[in-house]
């Protein structure tokens, strides 16, 4: 493989930013901006698929179809990157309504990582926490968010926490379990409890695909998003009640109330799994999509996904995904199945490993109709 090249990170989160801002249509196959940390490379075609990646004339022009993506991807349109982009990398985007989407910088290779602010935004919430603080966290070992949940409860903050049982001997664990933090843990053994979020004085929800965990902030590709709702917190506690309450998986109850928020600038849905059935959610998302479906998946193999990009690009849609390696070298990976359908399917360039440890797409992110009164 040649030696990839590196789109200028100033560029590629102006794009983002400008997605964000006022993208009016889907990406297009005569320009394509993948935003935020685009590594790519020229190599060969890794799979059955003639598409072509275009990203103009003063970024090389036509590369073959493995991009190497590491951080959130959103395409569209874009014009050729002007010469001193004026946005920093590092920060949160910041919606009208108060949300906060924060990225994970692993770089490519073991060293480059750089600070990603996601575990500070964690941070700062538990340290302004005055009353309550439930954590539900897979994996849990990062000394900086460990620390602040100590001198939460220290301060006299309510602390509770549901984990898995078989990431027991994770630092965190073991230091809120000396503490005296009442936990609750998914047995060990059994499918695992696989959420990442937190509950703050029942105001604000932190969440996403980071887990707290060294491979989750430095080395593998990940995004949080902040949310200061009471209502979101109210549904987060709902969920983080049951498990609580040693009911997990199937065995809890959906939420039947509103799984919706209203913000200044558009709607915000929650679903957990696997009581409301989210591939549901997903497929028809991708059935309403009108321009363009972008994704990001670190383990995808369901097959109704599948059915509903191949729908939507036979419609006219612009389909684009990026698949971690080690997920996609594996026999239950649909990379294959999409490309064969004519969906340009790309592999991330995350190798910022040691062993299994770090090196990965982590997202679990599909974005559709970037810009657009349709966008979700």
């Amino acid at each position: 493989m040649g030696a990839p090249l590196r789109v200028p990170e100033g560029w590629l989160e102006l794009g983002a930013r400008s997605l964000a801002r006022s993208a009016r249509a889907g990406f297009t196959n005569e320009w394509i901006c993948l935003a935020v940390g685009l590594m790519y490379g020229a190599t060969d075609s890794v799979f059955a698929c003639n598409a072509r990646l275009r990203l103009g004339p003063s970024m090389c022009g036509d590369l073959s179809m493995r991009a190497l993506l590491s951080l959130i991807v959103l395409s569209v349109a874009c014009a050729p990157p002007p010469a001193a982009p004026p946005l920093a990398l590092h920060g949160a985007l910041r919606t009208e309504g108060g949300t906060e989407v924060w990225w994970t910088h692993p770089g490519t290779e073991p060293g480059e990582e750089q600070d990603s602010e996601v575990d500070d935004a964690l941070i700062a919430l538990i340290d302004a926490s005055t009353t309550t603080l439930d954590l539900a966290l897979y994996e849990f070992d990062l000394p900086e968010v460990v620390a602040s949940v100590e001198a939460a409860w220290d301060r006299g903050v309510d602390v509770r926490m549901v984990g898995d049982g078989d990431e027991v001997h994770d630092a965190g664990y073991v230091a809120l379990d000396s503490l005296g933090v009442p936990m609750e843990l998914r047995p060990a053994g059994s499918r695992i409890m696989h959420h990442k979020f937190a509950v703050v004085d029942g105001q604000a929800v932190w969440t996403g695909s980071t887990n707290v965990s060294h491979n989750g902030v430095h080395r593998n590709n990940n995004h949080a998003v902040v949310v200061r709702s009471a209502d979101m917190a109210a549904a987060y506690t709902y969920e983080f009640e049951q498990m609580y309450g040693g009911e997990f998986g199937r065995g809890k109850t959906a939420l039947e109330s509103s799984r919706s928020l209203e913000l200044a600038d558009g709607s915000l849905k929650w679903f957990f799994a696997p009581t409301h059935d989210p591939i549901d959610v997903v497929v028809d998302a991708i059935d309403q999509a009108d321009h363009s479906v972008a994704f990001m998946v670190f383990s995808f193999t369901h097959a109704d996904v599948v059915d509903a990009l191949t729908r939507a690009r036979a419609r006219g849609v612009e389909v684009l995904g990026i698949f971690d390696e080690s997920q996609a070298n594996g026999a239950w990976s649909v990379d294959e199945a999409l490309a064969a359908a004519g969906v340009p399917v790309m592999i991330d360039g995350n190798e910022n490993a040691s062993g299994f440890s770090g090196g990965k797409l982590h997202h679990k992110v599909l974005v559709v109709d970037a810009g657009t009164a349709s966008s979700a």
